[in-house]
């Protein structure tokens, strides 16, 4: 509990207006009564966080499997590569009006999806993906909220499969020029 009196700027007499403004931005508190104008400047730590942390409350993948709560660091075969990703944050203060804004990958630009809870990928490539949620409530404070996961390239984009083919290309190639040249020196 924070009281403030006389040393912080109220004025002596009991206050009789029932105006107060909050300026955010200069963190000063007007109290407007009949005859002054009363400003205080307020400490920092006045303006008080109600918000809770950003949730990720559901992975969908491929509109078939549902993961609740997902942790970092998943990983998905080439095939489910289609992600809807919900998100939600518990609110404290009156009203609703959280924007949410997200980015894929650290290179990209936040793209702003106003109050919706939700957003789909669709058809992403093999790679490493890093996804950040942002959300502002009416007291301008921002959340932030980061997910990694890999999608894995398909098998025969590995760098096994890969070494396989060569390998197995290979040998065949010497397979062939072996026989070959034995057929020759029989002649």
């Amino acid at each position: 509990t924070v009281v403030y009196d006389y040393e912080q700027g109220l004025p002596d007499d009991k206050p009789s207006g029932r105006y107060l403004y909050f300026d955010s931005a200069g963190h000063k508190l007007y109290l407007f009564n009949e005859q002054i104008v009363t400003t205080m400047q307020l400490p920092q730590s006045t303006v008080i966080d109600y918000g809770n942390s950003l949730l990720i409350e559901e992975l969908v993948i491929n509109n078939k499997q549902h993961v609740f709560f997902p942790a970092d660091g998943l990983k998905f075969p080439a095939a489910k590569n289609n992600l809807s990703l919900s998100f939600g944050i518990i609110n404290f203060e009156s009203g609703n009006n959280y924007q949410f804004a997200y980015k894929l990958n650290e290179t990209q630009n936040w793209i702003d999806v106003g109050s919706q809870r939700n957003i789909n990928l669709t058809g992403l490539s093999p790679g490493n993906y890093t996804i950040s949620l942002r959300s502002m409530g009416k007291s301008g404070v921002q959340k932030f909220k980061k997910i990694s996961f890999v999608i894995e390239p398909p098998f025969w984009k590995t760098t096994g499969f890969l070494l396989a083919i060569f390998l197995l290309t290979g040998l065949s190639v010497y397979y062939f020029f072996r026989s070959r040249i034995k057929q020759v020196r029989e002649k």
